[in-house]
């Protein structure tokens, strides 16, 4: 089976444009940042099992 790389990308951004278009640019920041966080804390987990 094939990754296709470029589609995936496609893919993701155009459901994060779906999921934020109607936001102002704080609340854009704020999701952004709430993200980031969340990223953070899996990866922290992941690090620490290691």
């Amino acid at each position: 089976m094939k990754f296709k790389a470029v589609d995936w990308v496609r893919k993701v951004r155009d459901e994060n444009y779906e999921k934020s278009k109607k936001l102002s640019p704080n609340e854009k920041i704020a999701h952004t940042k709430k993200v980031a966080d969340i990223f953070a804390k899996k990866q922290s987990r992941v690090s620490s099992t290691k």
